[in-house]
This record gives C-alpha cells, sequence and structure tokens, in this order.
C-alpha cells in the first residue's frame, strides 16, 4: 500500500487554535504516521502548517473457524462511516420486521393460474 499525505494548518488565533488541534489529533488516532514536516508561516494570520505523510491503520481481522458465512472483521470507522453504517443498520432492522410481520400475519401468499 502507497503511503498517502496530509496537509493540516493549525492556526495561532484564540478562535481556532483549539479545533485545529483536535482536527489533527482525530485523523492521527485514525492513521498510521510514518513522517511529518512542519513550517512555521508568517503572514496576516500566523500559523504552523503540517504535512504528515501515513499509512491506513489497520485493525486486527479477527475469522472465526466455524461454517458460518460471514467473517469478522474490525476496522475502525470515521465519524461519516459511522452515520452510514447506523442507517444501513436501522435500515436492515426495518427491512427484517417488515418482512418478518408479512410471514407471521399469513399475508404471504403465492398467486398461481388456478387462483
Amino acid at each position: 500500500m502507497a503511503a498517502r499525505i496530509k496537509v493540516f494548518h493549525i492556526r495561532l488565533t484564540k478562535e481556532h487554535f483549539k479545533t485545529d488541534q483536535e482536527i489533527i489529533n482525530n485523523f492521527l488516532e485514525s492513521v498510521t504516521v510514518l513522517k511529518t514536516e512542519t513550517e512555521f508561516i508568517n503572514g496576516q494570520t500566523n500559523f504552523w502548517s503540517i504535512l504528515i505523510f501515513y499509512d491506513e491503520k489497520v485493525k486486527d481481522i479477527k475469522e472465526k473457524t466455524s461454517n458460518k458465512i460471514s467473517n469478522e472483521v474490525t476496522i475502525e470507522l470515521t465519524d461519516e462511516e459511522k452515520v452510514y453504517y447506523k442507517s444501513l443498520k436501522l435500515w436492515r432492522q426495518n427491512k427484517f420486521y417488515g418482512l418478518s410481520q408479512f410471514r407471521t400475519n399469513g399475508n404471504c401468499k403465492r398467486k398461481t393460474n388456478e387462483n
């Protein structure tokens, strides 16, 4: 897997300093850092420019040794992926309960030419 690069800026103003640091810290928790480069930039607003070379962090992958079709995979999700995951999980639950209710009500009748 090829290394990736991401650039961050930490603005030194009171209203941005803490937020900028939190963004970088959250990112650092989700990757394996290979190398960093920093440069202080003097300008209208002073800031640190940070270049991070990284690889995606891969969690341990656990495979069950049973006859089940699925395997358990543990991967850290981003906040956006967590939202999608929760939506998909809710959709699947609604789909399941809708089908279960359909079957238990006895409404599932197959239409044939004889009917």
